[in-house]
């Protein structure tokens, strides 16, 4: 999970306000400063970690479905002459 946040992240900077390769065009990074402290923490932190856990469980609940597969066929093949 950690290789496609380094790449959004180098993404951001590269097209950052300033930058030859800027994407976005608008306030960039000045919005950020016109929020207030509290938005930070109260608000993004929280979002970033629902969104970590739900991908947790995707991942685990695919791991899972993956597994009772391998065990079922293992299963089968054990009962079957």
């Amino acid at each position: 999970m950690a290789l496609p946040d380094l790449v959004v992240a180098i993404a951001f900077v590269t097209s950052s306000e300033g930058s030859p390769l800027q994407l976005f065009h608008g306030p960039g990074s000045e919005a950020m400063h016109h929020a207030p402290w509290s938005f930070v923490p109260t608000v993004l932190v929280p979002i970033w970690l629902i969104v970590h856990a739900i991908n947790a469980l995707q991942l685990r609940s695919a791991k899972l479905r993956a597994w009772d597969m391998v065990w079922t066929k293992r299963s089968h093949r054990k009962s079957c002459p």
